[in-house]
């Protein structure tokens, strides 16, 4: 027992020795260089073989020239979600004159290059609104990196910036002459607050406040990544605000980038004006800094020894660290090479048509590594190519000037390419997706991936497509991603400075699906909607065009205007049959409660499928038709009861029954029932149009059977057939009986789905 527990203190302590060991602290492997290459030999991709790898596919890239350009269709539109921005939404709306009195003036010093500087000055709108405090336009210093002195006014529009966030935070470009005085014309004497990276809003308002309300100015110095992701959306509505509408680049930097672009768009006149722009990190610095082996040899290992000695002085030197390049390129932390960038992008689809701007400092020995890129497309462009040296002259030796001309031309490309990290694609991606309906159109690769790919010479030209096309559709899929708790709201916009379009907007603001805001619409909120009980006479309506149609709401609400079918059938359920059964009338047969032929069969119309005749010689005709012929004779023309009722069809278009009428009473009764309901009903226009309606003149001749039709269908019930019709009449009756199915809306050719054939008969049930 004691030696169990003596085993388990020892195994933390064997565990950490063992990691020790690895890492080199005890010696073991530890060198203060690089190691070499022979060493560093960790697995597939450890070893930079792109070279070998071109020379195997370029026959079968120079092949596919001309063939066809992924450029053309690259992005799938059914992958777009079609969002819009949408800031006004998220920040708070309120007049100049609203804002309550400032608790004192904010100073931030903002380092680093162009985009550190633009993540500063966002984060520093967003303070200056959390603490009601005046934002003094930010001070720029000089980097050591970057070495360029331009100030605020310099690289982007003060008088803009001021502007757009007029309603919402109030900007200077300095401070005031009575606070200069009270720290003595010295801005340096002015408090510094040391502020934690990724500070939260609370710990601004507990502790920058107070300070802040007491001095009445407070300086923050650096302010870099000084506020967390997490903040209230309002303050969210703030960052997004400053980045992507209130920050725009100053006027010489907009003019000649617009120049740029219009150029990149002429050259591009095969693909569409489309063109792929990359941003290529293979500077001196940057390869010096990832430790990375490249094909240079002794020499290149002497170069970068000398970079990374002057730019971070005995960091790479320290005792005990091990550098494994191998190892470094197998977790995908090498810049890609222009070569291997070049490759990607033909294994992708991208022909040697496609326009390609490059957007990059001073590649590491220009000349040997840009050819290959040059030579797969020969489009190529840069900064220096686009624009004469005299319209780049005010910018020479300004880096970060310089950076704004890329990143307006790579903003305005269809496809981005990024190959190694960095606020410039930080902030390029975002700000593409805020652009683009949230779409990035940006290519990420897996270095990991490619670092694999790129270490074999043996792989075949259609391995080596599908992998990178797998990629490239990968990159789609991944291009309108929603921003998480922990992510950057400047790389993902969505859903904090954007909303979606039509309903489904209204779907993702609500949490309510479209089927939902539709009904919600149709049946509650339209303005047409008629409120209140319903009138007698609509009760009257309903009823009648009950006995007509049926439980077809929709059609019955069609013709009541501003009433929903759902608030016709609650009413109906509710009220309607209530009133139908108190007057003795059965609600589903609209005949009385004690009538024996209402309970014996199903109540439906029997029809004859032939054509309405339109004129007595052809009724005459159909009557020489047997079947017509052997159907009327079979009707037995009786007082108790009417011919169709002997079929066990009943019409379901009378309402009670009542006693024969005189005939000048039944013709009034009919044109009051004429003047209510109208067969007509607008349900669509069918192809063909029923000769004989209702709404026919009965004066002439012709339309006697028309009107033997309409008395067929508006007979109350309990009136014999044989009482008002003839056989001849009857005939008539049965041939025309099918342009009911029309008048109810079906199109020609099209057989009623009620409409039954029975022995040559149409029933509609």
């Amino acid at each position: 027992m004691y030696r169990r527990r003596g085993v388990l203190l020892f195994a933390p302590l064997l565990y950490i020795s063992g990691m020790l060991m690895y890492m080199g602290i005890f010696g073991f492997d530890a060198v203060n260089n690089i190691s070499s290459g022979a060493r560093d030999v960790v697995g597939p991709g450890s070893v930079y073989r792109s070279p070998q790898v071109f020379e195997k596919l370029w026959p079968f890239m120079e092949a596919e020239n001309r063939s066809s350009n992924t450029l053309m269709n690259v992005w799938n539109p059914k992958l777009r979600q079609g969002w819009k921005p949408c800031i006004k939404q998220t920040v708070i709306q309120s007049g100049l004159s609203g804002f309550p009195k400032s608790n004192g003036f904010l100073i931030i010093e903002a380092n680093g290059g162009l985009n550190q500087q633009r993540l500063s000055i966002c984060d520093a709108v967003a303070v200056a609104g959390l603490l009601n405090a005046t934002l003094v336009i930010p001070i720029f210093h000089l980097n050591s990196v970057w070495q360029d002195s331009s100030k605020f006014g310099d690289i982007f529009d003060e008088e803009f910036f001021i502007y757009a966030l007029r309603n919402h935070v109030n900007v200077i470009r300095e401070l005031p002459e009575d606070i200069h005085q009270q720290f003595d014309n010295n801005i340096s004497n002015i408090v510094n607050l040391r502020v934690k990276a990724w500070s939260s809003p609370t710990y601004y308002l507990e502790k920058v406040l107070p300070k802040l309300v007491e001095l009445k100015a407070v300086r923050i110095a650096p302010f870099s990544n000084r506020l967390a992701h997490a903040v209230p959306p309002y303050i969210q509505g703030l960052r997004c605000l400053c980045n992507f509408e209130a920050l725009r680049f100053s006027e010489p930097i907009r003019m000649l980038a617009a120049k740029m672009v219009d150029r990149m768009v002429k050259n591009s006149s095969k693909s569409g004006g489309k063109y792929v722009s990359v941003h290529l990190r293979f500077e001196e610095d940057m390869v010096a800094f990832s430790c990375c082996i490249y094909d240079g040899g002794e020499e290149e290992k002497r170069e970068m020894d000398i970079v990374r000695e002057r730019s971070w002085r005995g960091k790479f030197r320290r005792r005990g660290r091990v550098i494994r390049p191998g190892a470094n390129r197998v977790d995908g932390k090498c810049p890609l090479t222009p070569l291997e960038v070049g490759m990607m992008l033909r294994g992708m689809g991208f022909d040697n048509t496609t326009s390609l701007f490059v957007a990059a400092g001073k590649i590491y020995k220009v000349e040997k590594h840009m050819a290959p890129l040059k030579q797969m497309f020969p489009g190529l462009e840069t900064k220096d190519t686009l624009a004469s040296p005299e319209e780049l002259a005010p910018f020479m030796g300004h880096s970060s000037r310089l950076a704004a001309l890329d990143y307006t031309v790579c903003l305005h490309s269809e496809v981005f390419v990024t190959t190694q990290g960095g606020n410039f694609p930080h902030f390029l991606v975002g700000h593409r997706r805020y652009f683009y309906e949230g779409h990035a159109k940006t290519i990420k690769p897996d270095k990991r991936k490619l670092a694999q790919l790129f270490d074999k010479p043996s792989i075949r030209w259609q391995d080596f497509k599908r992998q990178l096309q797998d990629m490239l559709r990968h990159n789609d899929v991944k291009g309108s991603e929603l921003r998480k708790p922990s992510n950057s709201l400047y790389m993902y916009p969505m859903p904090d400075c954007m909303c979606r379009k039509s309903d489904a907007r209204i779907e993702y603001r609500l949490l309510r699906c479209g089927k939902s805001c539709r009904l919600r619409w149709i049946n509650y909120l339209r303005p047409d909607l008629k409120r209140g009980n319903f009138t007698e006479e609509e009760d009257e309506i309903i009823i009648k065009l009950h006995s007509l149609l049926g439980n077809k709401w929709s059609l019955i609400a069609g013709r009541l205007p501003g009433r929903t079918d759902n608030e016709i059938k609650n009413y109906w359920n509710t009220h309607i049959k209530r009133k139908l059964i108190s007057r003795g009338i059965d609600p589903q047969t609209h005949r009385p409660l004690n009538s024996s032929t209402a309970a014996a069969a199903k109540p439906c119309l029997d029809f004859r499928p032939s054509t309405p005749p339109s004129s007595k010689e052809n009724t005459a005709a159909s009557m020489n038709d047997p079947m017509i012929t052997n159907n009327i004779n079979s009707i037995p023309a009786t007082e108790n009861s009417s011919s169709v009722d002997n079929t066990k069809c009943n019409s379901s278009t009378t309402e009670e029954s009542q006693p024969p009428a005189p005939p000048q009473e039944a013709e009034e009764r009919n044109a009051a029932a004429d003047a209510v309901l109208d067969l007509e009903l607008s349900i669509g226009l069918p192809s063909h149009q029923c000769k004989y309606t209702k709404s026919a003149s009965f004066n002439s001749s012709s339309s006697t059977e028309s009107k033997s039709f309409y008395d067929f269908l508006m007979r109350p019930a309990g009136v014999a057939e044989a009482e008002t019709e003839t056989p001849s009449t009857a005939a008539a009756v049965v041939a025309q009986a099918m342009c009911l199915c029309w008048q109810l809306g079906f199109q020609k050719g099209q057989s009623c789905s009620n409409c039954q054939s029975i022995n040559g008969l149409y029933r509609y049930c």
